[in-house]
């Protein structure tokens, strides 16, 4: 049986540069990336109907998509560590809040496979607005969001970073990088 590779996740409020991240990580790292599920599965949505918005009934199939995204990565690439743009912790963190929306289902997908290391992404960048319809929140509510998701990892004892920098983005990317390789050390 293969050893299963260790997931460094990118996780917090709207708007702190997850994606932008998460992508550059793994670019620079030469490793694996896993998109945001919600995101894709959203676009997709639109691209279908543009009336598209989000509801309760839709945040199962996100965290299923999320989560099949990862295995099929995970066994297309041998012991390499995965870097992910947000997992389902984000997802129950925005269903219970946005949705009141809790789910036994959700809670075996994170107890099932969290990640190695979160990197819970600071409110201290710009705000830059998204054009997409349904989004999960706005300015007022990202300093709320980034508390909860603090609460979460604190409360479920997952391993977390913060990675912040007084908005400087070159140091605060600098910064992410120097933990990811320092805690992956072994695999890298």
């Amino acid at each position: 049986m293969s050893q299963i590779p260790p997931r460094v996740v990118l996780t917090g409020a709207e708007s702190t540069g997850k994606t932008t991240l998460a992508r550059y990580l793994a670019q620079k790292l030469g490793l694996p990336y896993a998109p945001e599920s919600a995101r894709h599965y959203l676009d997709a949505r639109l691209s279908v109907n543009p009336d598209f918005e989000l509801a309760a009934e839709d945040v199962l199939p996100i965290a299923y998509a999320g989560r099949a995204t990862e295995l099929w990565l995970e066994s297309t690439t041998v012991g390499e560590c995965l870097i992910c743009d947000t997992d389902v912790l984000s997802t129950i963190v925005y269903a219970r809040e946005i949705y009141g929306f809790e789910s036994h289902e959700l809670e075996i997908l994170l107890h099932n496979r969290p990640a190695t290391l979160y990197l819970l992404l600071d409110t201290d960048i710009g705000w830059t607005s998204d054009p997409t319809p349904g989004q999960r929140g706005g300015f007022e509510s990202r300093a709320q969001f980034h508390a909860l998701f603090r609460r979460e990892l604190e409360e479920r004892n997952l391993p977390f970073e913060l990675v912040s920098a007084g908005g400087d983005i070159e140091e605060r990317t600098a910064k992410a990088l120097g933990i990811v390789q320092s805690v992956l050390n072994p695999v890298l």
